[in-house]
């Protein structure tokens, strides 16, 4: 197959590859580069790149560090697979939401892996037909593009399929048993029937994969703008066992459709969107809303168990955290400036993901909800003090720093975001209060 109307030259990766490698010598560029490139008809904007090269490939990473510039590191020992990464210094548009751009720093990752045998039959240990196509280097350089397709790859482009090339390669890596709803949802294709099939009957392979890579598929599903589509599909088939229920299946879809008309919030919107693409732990801040809709009918009890399982980072988790919580906490929350200081004192830019998340889910909160948000950049500039800190508490009441000063501030906080407390007299009378049901067997702070 020829690819025509290919947009822009050939990038400083093709270009680096084609001048140190010799005249005629095998290299091609393979998997998702290809398919992007049929898909797009442009190099420009890939930035992950898969090449088969017949020689040692550590050879080559050297020569091709020595141009682009970055590192380079055995990724694989046992089939000699290489990664290089450039250093971040090139813009690329973060692709949510449709229609907004968000430029972000990132290097070029590509992965080299000798060529063994004859291409077709190193094509064929792939996982799906449109990622075991094939495009010379020299050729690609020239402008001379014929795509090597031997699995009909370019045919399932066309029709909008993600087909297994065999039933084995879901054995040889059951990580593709997920990636098959990962690659449709990022591509919007459909899983093609026997595929379906296959995924269905192997899906018991899926658990015996370490966790981390299952959650970066998780991940990169809910990264689409359609998630609750692809969680249901993948679903169904029995790939999601980490998750105990999908009861939680209609909020994330309420989710999917709250993030793609952000433009609602006006003169917000810039902002709300170059936060919701900041990235904790791999996954965009609007992800950890997704995942948090799909947790929302678990409770934290047992929410946090699965973010476990998914291990996901600390920092992680107290985001999740402060996001399930946030609908009873804000519906207790008071109306006043007092009350906008005092959440966003204790949450901080979390208190942004807490109100998103609110708002779609409970109506009746969405005015005070988008006070918060147009307050928060106010905040930001004045960003005024708590009305006692804490030397105040240890003065005030004669006890020495600890556990009970920091109980003491966070209770007071909540009280100042429930609107009962506004100035420094009935803060001490709060707090005074409080220690008199301690000693009474109250709960405690």
């Amino acid at each position: 197959m020829k690819a025509r109307g290919l947009k822009g030259r050939p990038p400083e990766v093709i270009e680096g590859l084609y001048k140190i490698l010799s005249e005629g010598m095998d290299a091609y560029v393979v998997g998702g580069s290809v398919r992007d490139l049929l898909l797009t008809g442009s190099l420009e904007k890939i930035r992950e790149y898969d090449l088969l090269v017949r020689m040692d490939p550590s050879c080559v990473c050297e020569r091709l560090v020595g141009r682009l510039g970055g590192s380079y590191f055995l990724l694989d020992r046992e089939r000699r697979i290489f990664r290089i990464v450039t250093a971040p210094e090139f813009r690329v548009v973060a692709p949510f939401p449709q229609g907004h751009e968000f430029i972000e720093k990132r290097g070029i990752q590509i992965d080299l892996s000798p060529l063994s045998g004859d291409l077709t039959g190193d094509l064929g240990k792939r996982d799906f037909t449109i990622n075991a196509m094939a495009l010379p280097i020299e050729g690609l350089w020239k402008g001379d593009i014929h795509v090597i397709d031997p699995f009909g790859g370019s045919e399932d482009l066309r029709k909008g399929l993600v087909r297994a090339i065999r039933r084995e390669a879901f054995r040889e890596d059951p990580l593709r048993l997920l990636r098959a709803y990962r690659i449709s949802s990022l591509l919007g294709f459909r899983v093609e029937e026997e595929t379906e099939r296959w995924i269905e009957e192997e899906s018991s392979l899926l658990p015996t994969v370490a966790r981390e890579r299952i959650r970066d598929e998780v991940f990169l599903i809910l990264s689409s703008r359609s998630s609750s589509r692809w969680i249901l599909e993948a679903s169904k088939k029995g790939l999601l066992f980490m998750f105990p229920t999908m009861g939680s299946l209609p909020a994330l879809d309420g989710m999917d459709r709250f993030l793609s008309d952000l433009r609602a919030f006006g003169n917000l919107y810039p902002f709300l969107m170059e936060h919701l693409n900041l990235q904790i732990g791999g996954l965009p801040r609007y992800g950890y809303l997704k995942l948090s809709a799909l947790l929302h009918d678990l409770g934290m009890d047992r929410a946090d168990p699965v973010g476990k399982e998914l291990i996901l980072s600390n920092r992680a988790r107290r985001l999740i955290s402060c996001v399930l919580k946030a609908p009873s906490l804000i519906r207790r929350m008071g109306r006043g400036e007092r009350a906008k200081v005092a959440f966003f004192s204790e949450y901080g830019e979390d208190g942004i993901d807490a109100l998103l998340f609110t708002f779609p889910l409970d109506p009746a909160l969405q005015p005070l909800i988008k006070e918060c948000l147009f307050y928060y950049p106010t905040f930001l500039k004045e960003r005024p003090g708590p009305i006692l800190k804490g030397e105040e508490i240890m003065e005030a009441f004669h006890i020495p720093p600890g556990r009970e000063v920091g109980e003491m501030l966070k209770a007071l906080r909540m009280a100042e975001m429930e609107g009962r407390v506004r100035t420094k007299e009935e803060a001490l009378s709060f707090l005074e209060d409080l220690r008199k049901g301690l000693t009474k067997g109250g709960e405690g702070v």
